[in-house]
């Protein structure tokens, strides 16, 4: 993650929200359009459709990642967020700090953030190793092997 280029992370912050708002338009005209549910019944539909469309395009990315190290380099760390979320949530509802319903909206808001987050990361990540291997200087030993080769055979 430190080698990754701020032209990589901002062309992942514009290509995110466009790889995310289509499916989200998508759900809205399919409940709400087509179907005829009521918005203000299913209040928290936006939530749960970024953080699924985020994480499940993340993981699309992951699959076709072919850099030389790991996508996430402190994958520990991802766990340590989402299993924090809830916890912390629940401790402010147990002082009654928090009633119940904006409790659980506490913890569907945070965990839509995370997952774009997430998805903001393994895209820069993506993007930063497609540029940098496009741009590589060194080649393939079998490119320089058959220059050679074409080149003895010019002799």
């Amino acid at each position: 993650m430190k080698d990754i280029r701020w032209r990589d992370f901002l062309l992942a912050l514009v290509l995110s929200p466009v790889l995310v708002l289509p499916v989200v338009v998508v759900v809205y005209v399919v409940l709400f359009a087509m179907i005829g549910l009521d918005a203000s019944a299913y209040q928290y539909w936006q939530a749960v459709t970024i953080m699924v469309t985020s994480t499940a395009e993340a993981f699309i990315l992951i699959r076709f990642y072919r850099g030389v190290d790991e996508v996430i380099e402190h994958g520990w760390a991802w766990l340590v967020v989402v299993a924090a979320i809830p916890a912390i949530v629940l401790v402010l509802y147990a002082t009654n700090t928090l009633s119940a319903e904006l409790a659980w909206y506490l913890v569907a808001e945070l965990y839509a953030y995370v997952a774009a987050v997430f998805l903001l990361v393994v895209l820069t990540v993506f993007l930063n190793a497609r540029n940098t291997e496009a741009h590589s200087p060194e080649r393939p030993r079998v490119d320089i092997e058959r220059d050679r080769g074409q080149w003895m055979l010019r002799r």
